[in-house]
């Protein structure tokens, strides 16, 4: 289920996307959390069902307890903070963003906690 990223994407290399051939991050379809950061862990996380293919991600609504929006979630870029996090990005400038997680629009996600800090 786990792969090594080594191909290039778009012409970038590995190095361009904020991570290295050494790094591990998951492949495939799983199962994450979403964790509501406006509440401060008062509310249960949400189960959401991912896919990773490369460094694209797609979060697909929970159809049990959806959210409003679709079947999409969110979608977007994995790449790392300058901060050293693991983010979904829509755009390089996100990499770059003064602050990240809570509620101000750049999505933090964690691999080893199999979390997602959402808003």
């Amino acid at each position: 289920m786990y792969g090594f990223v080594v191909a290039q994407f778009f012409g970038e290399t590995s190095g361009d996307l904020g991570f290295n051939e050494q790094e591990i991050i998951p492949q495939g379809r799983m199962t994450y959390g979403l964790y509501f950061a406006e509440f401060g862990g008062r509310m249960q996380n949400l189960p959401v069902e991912i896919v990773i293919s490369g460094n694209k991600i797609t979060v697909y609504n929970n159809k049990e307890n959806p959210l409003t929006g679709g079947e999409i979630i969110t979608e977007g870029t994995l790449m790392k903070h300058t901060s050293g996090t693991w983010i979904i990005g829509k755009t390089e400038a996100d990499r770059y963003a003064e602050e990240i997680g809570g509620c101000v629009g750049v999505i933090p996600i964690y691999f080893e906690t199999k979390i997602i800090e959402w808003c």
